[in-house]
């Protein structure tokens, strides 16, 4: 059992990373794939990417090596976001960006006692008041006094409690990035700023109700121990209440915060200008795909895959097409395609691309006068001549290697008579010197 636990967890470890990972290069994969990152320049990249919450939707916002953002939907990035969205997505991400963790667990565990402390500190005037009863020391001012400090005491048990759950729901909106709990946090903000102002009223009405008790107690018909307990034993508030402005003014840095975020993500200037610039990235998208997805009816008619790998066959051959009138024409509405390119006319230059493409075609489809055409797009020579003569070409070779063979042939043959001539020659001598 205890080795299985081991290998568990030892698998965990290596497999966690790589499902955490495959998010990330998914969506760097799909961002390439729709040609919202342009693989024609290489400058741009993806620096930062956050996952959204809106309308029960999962957002990608994108960021930039140029500090540029844009948005795609996580299960369907095909299905492009529309202005809307778009502003509540960026407004969510530009407030969650500018947040930092908050220390608000400090604040809820303070204000959470408050209450009981406050209990207690009433229960000892309330013990006072039954004495007096008892001892028959009855002083109408005395009495009221007490009560009102009692109802002022109360007051801030009550509101304390108030921020402890606005504390509470602040930080549980905040732990998720979503549109929705931008705008509670928006609200929660907004009670907690005046739960801070009603809390230094009721201090200031609880520090006035005791001195104002402190001052009738001077002339109060009860005795002097009495007096002096009321005033410096029973009046005195617990250091706890004492020190609420303390954390009140760390509430309120945290809120100073929040509202900085808010004030961030509500630049409507910024999010306008994001728009824009994701309206010019779709443009550029819908044209990169015209340009760079394969093209049927090109790669049927010239065995090359699409517009961008056509065009640049021709280019790379201008000078060596048949038709020198066609080629040339091609040349200068290219010219004018490429300059709509480089001055990020991406509409004008996706209309260029047909007309283009269709003359590059009747180029090719004429042929050529060069020996050799470079289609440097498909890393390969191939010339529709070379295709003509190559039967002639083996032919040839091959005639002229029987041509070799046969006076190599012929040599052999001679070499070998000369031999056999000469090996008679000495026995001939030899038979006429014996007669």
């Amino acid at each position: 059992m205890q080795s299985r636990t081991f290998l568990f967890f030892f698998l965990a470890l290596f497999i966690i990373p790589v499902l955490c990972g495959l998010e990330q290069n998914a969506l760097l994969k799909t961002t390439n794939d729709l040609y919202l990152i342009n693989p024609l320049d290489s400058s741009e990249k993806i620096e930062n990417s956050t996952l959204i919450l809106y309308s029960n939707d999962k957002y990608w916002t994108i960021e930039t090596n140029e500090k540029d953002l844009f948005v795609i939907l996580d299960k369907k990035p095909k299905q492009y976001p529309d202005k809307e969205t778009i502003e509540k997505v960026l407004e969510t991400y530009f407030f969650f960006s500018n947040i930092s963790e908050q220390n608000n667990k400090k604040f809820i565990s303070f204000f959470n006692i408050i209450p009981d402390i406050i209990t207690q500190f009433n229960w000892s005037i309330e013990l006072i008041k039954k004495q007096l009863e008892t001892e028959q020391q009855l002083d109408t001012n005395t009495q009221n006094g007490l009560s009102n400090v009692q109802t002022r005491a109360k007051d801030i048990g009550t509101l304390s409690i108030e921020i402890t759950n606005n504390l509470l729901n602040l930080d549980t909106n905040l732990k998720t990035q979503s549109f929705e709990n931008l705008q509670y946090i928006k609200i929660i903000s907004g009670k907690l700023a005046k739960n801070q102002t009603d809390m230094q009223s009721k201090l200031s009405l609880l520090q006035e109700a005791i001195l104002k008790l402190k001052i009738e107690l001077v002339d109060a018909n009860i005795s002097l121990d009495t007096k002096y307990m009321i005033g410096n034993q029973v009046l005195v508030l617990p250091q706890d209440i004492q020190n609420i402005p303390e954390n009140q003014a760390g509430i309120n840095a945290n809120l100073e915060v929040i509202n900085k975020a808010i004030e961030i993500s509500s630049d409507t200037k910024k999010i306008e200008n994001l728009k824009n610039n994701w309206q010019e990235r779709l443009k550029r998208a819908n044209f990169l795909k015209k340009y760079l997805n394969p093209d049927k009816d090109i790669e049927k008619q010239t065995k090359i895959k699409n517009a961008k790998d056509l065009f640049d066959t021709i280019l790379n051959n201008k000078n060596k097409w048949k038709n020198f009138s066609d080629t040339n024409m091609f040349v200068n509405v290219y010219d004018t395609f490429f300059s709509y390119v480089e001055k990020k006319d991406y509409e004008n230059a996706e209309r260029q691309i047909k007309p283009l493409a269709n003359l590059a075609i009747k180029i090719y489809k004429n042929g050529y006068l060069a020996q050799t055409i470079d289609t440097t797009s498909t890393g390969t020579e191939t010339t529709q001549e070379e295709e003509q003569t190559s039967p002639l070409v083996k032919y040839g070779i091959i005639a002229l290697a029987c041509i070799i063979v046969v006076i190599i042939g012929i040599k052999i043959i001679k070499k070998i008579k000369e031999g056999n001539e000469n090996k008679k020659e000495p026995e001939e001598q030899e038979i006429n010197l014996s007669i």
